[in-house]
């Protein structure tokens, strides 16, 4: 997570809205899905978002990508 998030720019305002998505006890229960075109950045967003939210325990909350064919 931290050498996926060490080269981000940019993308404030989207790791905001899932900052407070995940603060809102109302928001958390209903599933919440990032999606996008293959190199938009959405592993990195939620690698921050994984850093901002536990710093010693990023790394559990991100799964390895795996590219099916």
């Amino acid at each position: 997570a931290r050498a996926r998030a060490a080269h981000a720019v940019g993308r404030e305002q989207q790791l905001r809205r899932l900052l407070d998505y995940a603060r809102s006890p109302a928001q958390t229960a209903r599933p919440l899905l990032l999606a996008g075109a293959d190199g938009l950045g959405k592993t990195c967003l939620l690698a921050r978002f994984a850093i901002a939210r536990t710093p010693a325990q990023a790394s559990d909350y991100l799964l390895p990508h795996q590219q099916h064919l």
